[in-house]
């Protein structure tokens, strides 16, 4: 989980947007299986990417259903 964490990362940084899209969403699915375990690999990026992730999150269904 580490190395793909650390890859996702990388891809926020791409020049291409779509790219970066992709890696959003990828980002809130890997959060809704690992949860707040995933918020120390956010550490690197920029904080306006910070902020639409967490805003991503806050949209997830909470409970043992989601």
């Amino acid at each position: 989980m580490k190395l793909l964490l650390k890859n996702v990362a990388k891809l926020f940084e791409d020049s291409n947007k779509a790219v970066r899209d992709e890696a959003q969403t990828l980002g809130v699915e890997i959060y809704r299986w690992i949860g707040e375990a995933m918020k120390p690999s956010l550490d690197g990026l920029r904080p306006a990417q910070v902020k639409e992730l967490e805003e991503a999150f806050a949209k997830l269904p909470k409970g043992k259903d989601s």
